[in-house]
């Protein structure tokens, strides 16, 4: 019963973020006749799309292991790094003559918080699901190692312009710019400094949720 609230408002709380940016966005167009931000729509549904991996992942493997999880966990995987990508969408903030700059960042801020609110539950699902493996580091050292794939996976995305599918249309591609990049310089800082925002912020949602669970739930559960 507490996985099922606990998923319930989970979804609850994306749901009332993500109406508030649509709020903001609304009264962004209504006030100036542009649809410059828009775009903030289909960013924000890819960072949304994690979960839906990432929950079958989850039920099946507290049920039983069978073929069809490998393809929910890379599916997941690939569609992952959309959920930090958003934060990356602030490059776009720039002072207006019709708009306040501090309304546009608002505006930005929900729809970030939305979609990395998202990709950290779906993160959350996902481990969950490896932990029914009965191995507790493992399951945090293939986090830990795909959080360190997200960031890199932001490098590709906004600099690089690779998107989600270009793994199944592109793969070839894909493979060869990935790893024609292992040392750019530009990659291995966005790669830091997405990994350790993601990991903090899971590590937040893990610290919040754990005190909201009877002494025995701890970070590590």
């Amino acid at each position: 019963m507490k996985t099922y609230l606990f998923n319930r408002k989970s979804l609850l709380a994306t749901a009332l973020l993500t109406a508030t940016g649509f709020v903001f966005l609304a009264l962004r167009i209504g006030m100036t006749g542009k649809s410059f931000y828009t775009f903030l729509l289909w960013n924000l549904f890819l960072g949304i799309i994690p979960l839906i991996p990432a929950y079958h992942f989850r039920k099946k493997m507290q049920k039983d292991f069978n073929w069809t999880l490998p393809i929910f966990f890379f599916a997941w995987l690939f569609l992952f790094p959309n959920a930090p990508y958003i934060l990356t969408d602030f490059v776009h903030l720039h002072s207006q003559e019709q708009v306040p700059i501090w309304y546009d960042a608002s505006l930005l801020f929900f729809f970030t918080l939305a979609g990395m609110f998202a990709g950290i539950v779906s993160l959350h699902w996902i481990h969950k699901g490896l932990d029914q493996l009965g191995h507790k580091w493992l399951s945090w050292l293939i986090v830990l190692f795909t959080i360190v794939l997200s960031g890199y996976g932001v490098f590709l995305g906004r600099v690089l312009r690779l998107n989600s599918w270009d793994v199944i249309v592109r793969t070839e591609k894909v493979i060869t710019l990935s790893l024609q990049h292992l040392n750019n310089p530009v990659a291995i800082s966005m790669t830091i400094t997405f990994s350790i925002v993601l990991a903090s912020v899971y590590g937040v949602f893990k610290i919040i949720r754990s005190s909201s669970y009877p002494a025995h739930e701890t970070f590590l559960s």
